[in-house]
């Protein structure tokens, strides 16, 4: 209980008239005083808990989440570029002693090998040269 509120409950059960009777008029009156007193604090206390649960929302949208996210996909390969190719498994297309046409991601890429590959075969890219993918058997 607040200290205004304290004040006010001691008033009421102290405070009474001499003949220790509470008249209606009084007592309305007190009643009205009140609940005038407690709305304004009420109104008051309902706009405080808006704003703060706002800033505090803003806070966790804007500065934990970002965060969070940062520090789970830091280790993460990126799956983008060249660096997102290492390591994919490619199939053969088309190729001719060291060097043909493999398809990964949708794509057709050109490809070389030190190992012959046949038609219908799966490969691993090992690195990137320009447009040119070299690869090894799977």
């Amino acid at each position: 209980m607040s200290e205004r509120e304290q004040n006010l409950w001691y008033f009421l059960h102290i405070y009474k008239p001499a003949n220790h009777k509470i008249d209606e008029h009084w007592q309305q009156a007190v009643q009205s005083s009140v609940s005038e007193h407690l709305k304004g604090d009420f109104m008051k206390n309902v706009i405080m808990i808006l704003v703060i649960g706002f800033i505090v929302f803003e806070f966790i949208e804007h500065m934990i989440f970002p965060l969070f996210w940062y520090i789970k996909n830091r280790k993460k390969r990126s799956i983008y570029g060249v660096t997102g190719m290492l390591g994919k498994v490619a199939e053969v297309k088309q190729w001719q002693k060291s060097e043909g046409r493999v398809f990964v991601n949708g794509e057709l890429w050109r490809a070389v090998s030190d190992v012959p590959l046949s038609t219908g075969d799966k490969a691993v890219i090992q690195s990137v040269e320009g447009l040119t993918l070299r690869v090894k058997p799977f």
